[in-house]
């Protein structure tokens, strides 16, 4: 008997897409070895749980699962649970997405590429995410630094940012009289 790595559990909608599971479960195969088309279908069906389960047989009825290939199950499920988004909304909420108060240069941008998933930005997605952080970015400081920038390019943009974040936080901190430590009660 050989010892698998790692464990895929079953699909569950609310917590996961059905994109990001197939990734996890690649990555299964790839970490055991498993590349046999139809023990990667075994699998599948195996780990994916009831409910997604009989997803599958009803998706594919009349036919039945043995009788479908992995990848059509993959793409007959796919088609089945991601809708097609509007293109308007979804770069409507990227060009609305603005710094919260607190949130790291690096988690807000983080969020905006996740937003820019569905807005089919192509060959411009790294103005896209230039402009949107400087724009989207909530210290009148950064912003005025950034804009000073004559070619400034997404990289150069994230890398102002994060050094103008990190200094502040240091300046606080040394204006502070050092790391604020708080004891546990």
């Amino acid at each position: 008997m050989t010892l698998m790595i790692g464990k895929v559990g079953p699909f569950d909608g609310s917590q996961d897409e059905w994109e990001h599971y197939v990734e996890r479960l690649g990555f299964y195969f790839t970490a055991n070895k498993v590349t046999d088309k139809d023990q990667r279908k075994a699998v599948l069906l195996s780990v994916c749980g009831a409910q997604t389960y009989k997803l599958i047989r009803n998706l594919l009825a009349p036919q039945t699962p043995d009788a479908v290939e992995y990848d059509d199950i993959v793409k007959r499920v796919q088609d089945h649970v991601r809708r097609k988004p509007s293109v308007i909304l979804q770069q409507f909420r990227f060009n609305s997405c603005n710094r919260k108060e607190g949130e790291s240069v690096v988690d807000f941008v983080t969020e905006l590429r996740r937003l820019s998933t569905d807005c089919v930005f192509g060959d411009t997605l790294s103005d896209m995410l230039r402009d949107r952080l400087v724009c989207g970015i909530n210290e009148e400081k950064t912003r005025r630094r950034l804009l000073q920038e004559v070619n400034l390019t997404f990289e150069d943009a994230l890398r102002i940012a994060r050094v103008m974040e990190t200094a502040a936080r240091n300046s606080l901190e040394m204006q502070q009289g050092g790391p604020n430590y708080v004891s546990s009660p």
